[in-house]
């Protein structure tokens, strides 16, 4: 046992023990605090704007074809019923369509993904207004505005469409990546949450157990020796000298 210990008070002696195992316990629970926040704040990134703008992307992509495959149906077609009832397809997935587009719009947006939903604006529009285009020729129920319409849907509605997909995709793709990032994240800070408490864990055992020995050996000792010498005293035996050590309480005694 180092001497110099006995210099310090045995309180100082066991709170600066306790404290150093203490500090330790709060720097590692600290660490994990800021792990487990940055879990927190991405799990809230992919609660409210990843998973939700991917599946709005989604159901705009899905929507879309279908409003595309209403149309290759309307536009063969005469009856009259069935042109009608397709049309009222196309309306609903028209509406549903802007709906989810509002809602993705509303999201937060990476630079990359601002850039790309930019540009797709473009293709967008002139999906539409060939749509609306092609539709209008495809209302008709004579063969010849039928033949009018599949002509105006090869030339400027399929390249169009298939432009705005693309774009659609590229979205979905920003998003996805944004979400497996994010979920790689996760798992990267629980997984060095879970490293610092286990060390955190091994560095206070590993303070402890000397700690406490040195502490317990620096009061039990001589307080034993103190017991000893008493003894001796009582039975009027002073052979032996007690030897003095340190400043504490003890060596006072």
């Amino acid at each position: 046992m180092d001497p110099h210990v006995n210099n310090y008070k045995i309180g100082t002696r066991m709170i600066a023990g306790f404290a150093a195992v203490v500090l330790v316990s709060v720097i590692s629970g600290l660490y994990s605090m800021t792990r487990v926040a940055d879990i927190t704040h991405t799990s809230n990134a992919l609660a409210t704007n990843y998973l939700p703008a991917s599946l709005a992307l989604g159901r705009i992509r899905a929507n879309t074809f279908l409003k595309v495959n209403c149309l290759l149906r309307m536009i063969p077609s005469t009856d009259a019923k069935l042109i009608s009832s397709l049309d009222d397809q196309i309306g609903g997935l028209t509406a549903a369509i802007d709906k989810d587009l509002a809602f993705y719009e509303s999201t937060p947006f990476t630079p990359e993904e601002q850039a790309v939903y930019d540009a797709s604006k473009a293709e967008r529009q002139l999906f539409r207004e060939a749509f609306a285009k092609v539709k209008q020729a495809g209302k008709a129920t004579d063969s010849a505005a039928n033949a009018q319409a599949m002509v105006l849907f090869e030339s400027q509605l399929q390249p169009s469409y298939t432009k705005y997909a693309e774009d659609l995709d590229r979205l979905a793709a920003l998003n996805e990546r944004g979400a497996n990032q994010g979920m790689d994240g996760i798992l990267a800070a629980a997984s060095s949450s879970n490293i610092a408490v286990i060390l955190g864990l091994v560095f206070c055992v590993a303070l402890a157990i000397p700690i406490t020995l040195v502490v317990v050996r620096s009061i039990v000792r001589p307080l034993a020796a103190a017991v000893s010498a008493l003894s001796r005293d009582a039975q009027n035996d002073q052979s032996n000298d007690l030897e003095i050590r340190g400043k504490d309480e003890m060596a006072t005694m």
